[in-house]
């Protein structure tokens, strides 16, 4: 990842030069650079996959080295880096809020209560089905577990509706019912 973005970030950087001096021949346009280009510039969210406290944490660290517009996929441990999450307003896509605890140690409500631990800790979250077709039936039940472990009721509603689309940056358009917005129910 890290070859590869600084690999974007000297082709911008070469694409910039080409176009305020003329003298300079063209670069070939790279298509795969180019698109990353928005999320260097820290207009296009990246969401990174990372359950355990260690790559929630490299995570953080990646994202605060190349400037980018973090969004932790899992964390299962996210926890552990709450403060470290809320500080940079990092948010998190839930994942496994009806799977089994993490070991033998693990209490029994691990992953039932974890939305309602980032919640206290004022982490930003959403829920996630895990999948677009078959599982997308169970985002209530994650929403719903939720809020009998701990989360407030009201806040397990926006975390299936109106805080994913405010962590993907389409809630001009999606999350709540309003006028003006995209009203497919």
């Amino acid at each position: 990842r890290r070859t590869r973005l600084d690999d974007a970030i000297a082709y911008h950087k070469a694409r910039q030069a080409t176009a305020s001096d003329k003298t300079l021949p063209p670069r070939d346009v790279d298509l795969g650079l180019e698109a990353l280009i928005p999320v260097i510039k820290g207009e296009v969210p990246v969401m990174i996959s990372a359950n355990g406290a260690g790559e929630i944490k490299g995570a953080i660290d990646l994202a605060e080295k190349y400037k980018l517009k973090l969004i932790i996929n899992g964390g299962d441990e996210a926890i552990k880096h709450a403060k470290l999450l809320k500080e940079r307003n990092i948010p998190v896509v839930l994942g496994g809020v009806l799977e089994l605890p993490g070991g033998e140690d693990a209490p029994y409500d691990e992953a039932f209560a974890r939305a309602a631990e980032l919640h206290k800790a004022g982490v930003k979250f959403a829920f996630t089905s895990g999948g677009v077709a078959y599982n997308v039936r169970l985002l209530p039940y994650h929403a719903g577990t939720a809020a009998a472990f701990g989360l407030p009721r009201d806040e397990a509603l926006k975390a299936a509706t109106r805080y994913p689309a405010q962590i993907f940056g389409v809630d001009k358009l999606l999350g709540s019912i309003e006028v003006g917005k995209v009203a497919n129910l």
